[in-house]
């Protein structure tokens, strides 16, 4: 048997078993499904993307939990790509996900004016990086998963993390992750000002 092929097809199982696994009606799917795309503390709304002025115009129309229950109604398999793709709304909260304007050179200006109603600070994800960064003034803050000791670690590659492990030609390597938190905190004080805490 040609090996190539035999791996192709062992691929193609593996790609739609993980699939399977994220599908709705699954415990994992309607977890996902479930999850707010926005959310607020202290006067700081959190998206992974960014957020544009039709971002700001939807957010200020149906409120943080109004987007959250808007994208919950369509977020299921059947239902997700048409409303993305299909409606102003679902291209807009694509962009809550996605937008990367306000990581530019100049977003600073813009920011103020961005920022919905009631909300002071704009804290994004979807910006690897080693440290938070806080800028604008204080109303922009960088955060990710690569802060974390996991990704630190081993970056996108799946690692158990407990032991050290090596592959059987000895080029993968997945070091054991190190106890001690690393990476930073950012403590959002309820007057409005930012500390980071090293």
């Amino acid at each position: 048997a040609d090996l190539r092929l035999v791996v192709e097809e062992r691929l193609r199982e593996y790609q739609e078993a993980y699939l399977d696994a994220f599908r709705s009606g699954t415990e994992l799917g309607t977890w996902l499904e479930n999850r707010p795309i926005l959310a607020m503390l202290n006067e700081t709304l959190f998206v992974h993307g960014g957020i544009s002025q039709h971002g700001t115009a939807l957010i200020d129309h149906f409120g943080v939990e109004g987007v959250n229950s808007l994208f919950r109604e369509h977020s299921g398999d059947a239902t997700v790509g048409a409303f993305v793709e299909g409606t102003r709304e679902g291209q807009i909260i694509y962009d809550l996900l996605t937008f990367r304007g306000n990581h530019q050179d100049g977003a600073c200006e813009d920011l103020p004016r961005l920022l919905p109603e009631g909300v002071s600070r704009l804290g994004v994800g979807h910006t690897p990086g080693s440290a938070v960064r806080v800028g604008c003034s204080d109303t922009f803050l960088a955060l990710d998963s690569s802060l974390g000791r996991w990704f630190r670690n081993s970056g996108n590659e799946y690692c158990p993390g407990l032991t050290k492990v090596v592959s059987s030609n000895g080029r993968y390597v997945c070091e054991t992750i190190n106890k001690q938190c690393e990476g930073q905190i950012v403590k959002l004080t309820a007057a409005g000002g930012v500390e980071m805490i090293e």
